[in-house]
């Protein structure tokens, strides 16, 4: 018998191509998708990492403008005994409120003697959307760039005093105004005094008393101890061999541990190390100066009461008109003192033999001088001066 099988039905042919093929696009839009979420995520990690950073950065350009701005003049720019709100400051962060900084000086950590020379720094960064912030805090000090609290006497010469003026010493502090490894020529003066605080009163406190109790030339509670007429009073030492005979070095050294390098250094670090013919560009600011070369100062003001200076000049010093100097006077050569001169703290004269005119003492002058004792303007200033802020290692955190 014969069968045609030309007619019978076949089997359907493609079906593993198609399936595979269902496979492979599930597959290509599983991992689309997967990509898709990846990308999506790492843009996101970007970001944040981004803005993670942004504010990190805007932090750090705060701290670093807070501790200029502390060593600048300390906490308290504006000497109104409170510290500094930097918001009213004259400082802009881009954008505006990007960065936050604020000063603790009784945080129980860096400083709890709610001083103004320590502090906490605190300060928050943000990022441009206000979604990242960073805070950062880093404890700031101040160096004592004097031996204890400084000059003890309003005069320290190591070498002789020839004023032939009118000068008037006070020191309400201590009982000697003049210190001196030479002569001290009270009678040539045209007029003289130097006086003490009246040892039948009570010695102010220097911690609790007001400063401008020490800060006064007239008071009734002073007792004159030499004059013109009078001569030379227990108040005065002279002829001091120890003092006489230290080197220059010994003598600067001996107000100034980090010595001349280093006092120099942290004038230049706050642009405040100047030729002798700048001195004029100092006037009205305060802190550590400089001085290379023979300077002449004409009716300048150096410092403040709650700003003092430490105003170095490394050659001789004439000074006419009516300078004010709120601080510590060091002239490693001459001091020629004419005009009117007030130094509200101490001069040092170190009288370098190879600066001062042959025949003549390392202090002259026929002007008017007022020297006050005062260690307000010195070790006890209520701010730390200016160029000496410090940030205390291993304070800074960032978590």
């Amino acid at each position: 018998m014969n069968i045609n099988i030309s007619n019978r039905p076949t089997k359907q042919k493609g079906m593993v191509t198609l399936f595979t093929s269902v496979i492979l696009l599930v597959a290509i839009t599983l991992v689309a998708l997967l990509t898709a979420k990846t990308v999506i995520q790492e843009t996101k990690m970007t970001a944040n990492n981004y803005r993670a950073a942004q504010a990190f950065a805007e932090a750090a350009g705060a701290m670093d403008y807070a501790i200029a701005y502390f060593n600048s003049g300390g906490l308290d720019h504006d000497s109104d005994g409170i510290v500094d709100d930097v918001d009213n400051a004259d400082v802009t962060f881009s954008p505006p409120g990007a960065s936050t900084i604020a000063f603790d000086n009784n945080d129980g950590s860096c400083t709890s003697a709610d001083n103004m020379k320590s502090a906490l720094i605190t300060v928050t960064g943000t990022s441009d959307d206000g979604i990242a912030s960073r805070t950062i805090r880093q404890c700031v000090g101040t160096i004592n760039i004097f031996s204890e609290e400084g000059p003890q006497q309003p005069m320290v010469s190591r070498g002789g005093v020839g004023l032939t003026g009118n000068f008037t010493i006070v020191n309400r502090v201590n009982n000697t105004n003049i210190w001196s490894g030479n002569n001290v020529e009270i009678g040539n003066s045209a007029s003289a005094s130097t006086s003490i605080w009246d040892h039948s009163q009570i010695r102010p406190d220097v911690i609790a008393a007001n400063r401008d109790t020490f800060e006064d030339t007239t008071d009734a509670n002073l007792d004159v101890v030499s004059t013109r007429t009078l001569g030379s009073g227990v108040d005065i030492i002279d002829h001091d061999i120890n003092l006489s005979l230290l080197s220059g070095e010994d003598l600067f050294n001996g107000f100034f541990p980090t010595g001349r390098e280093g006092m120099k250094e942290i004038a230049e670090g706050i642009d405040q190390s100047v030729a002798a013919d700048q001195i004029g560009t100092l006037d009205d600011k305060d802190g550590v100066m400089w001085v290379d070369g023979n300077a002449d100062m004409t009716g300048l003001t150096f410092g403040s009461p709650d700003h003092p200076v430490a105003l170095i000049i490394d050659g001789n010093l004439k000074v006419s008109g009516n300078p004010t100097i709120y601080g510590v006077l060091y002239v490693r050569g001459q001091l020629d003192a004419g005009g009117t001169v007030t130094v509200i703290g101490s001069t040092i004269v170190e009288g370098d033999s190879a600066m001062v005119p042959a025949g003549e003492e390392p202090v002259v002058g026929n002007g008017t001088v007022n020297l006050i004792y005062t260690p307000f303007t010195q070790g006890r200033a209520p701010n730390g001066i200016r160029g000496t802020a410090t940030v205390i290692s291993g304070s800074w955190r960032d978590w």
